[in-house]
């Protein structure tokens, strides 16, 4: 994996990760890429960000494949990013809102 600029947000459900990168992407975001995961989780709300939501069948194929750099179960739903969602070429700085164990499995992937 090339050098990449990251940044990871990680707490509890409900702390304000999401709340951050957003606001951190709204006012500068010739500095800041927001990643998105891969979930299987329905949507909270119509307006939600920093997931893109497929379904249990999708998920599979992707969970399990090559491109995965960090995955966790949360209850009964998935999570997962893959290299290509993050900015290869260090002109921004990538914000990953990530689990203790996706923390593990990035450091684990570089």
């Amino acid at each position: 994996m090339n050098k990449l600029n990251i940044v990871a947000i990680q707490g509890k459900s409900g702390v304000g990760k999401t709340t951050i990168a957003k606001i951190l992407v709204s006012q500068n975001p010739e500095v800041y890429h927001l990643v998105n995961s891969y979930t299987d989780r329905p949507k909270r709300y119509d307006t939600e960000v920093g997931h893109l939501f497929l379904t249990k069948k999708k998920m599979d194929i992707i969970y399990d494949g090559d491109n995965v750099v960090a995955k966790t179960q949360y209850g009964d739903y998935r999570y997962c990013t893959t290299i290509n969602s993050f900015l290869p070429d260090n002109t921004k700085c990538n914000l990953y809102i990530i689990n203790k164990k996706g923390i593990y499995d990035l450091r684990e992937y570089s």
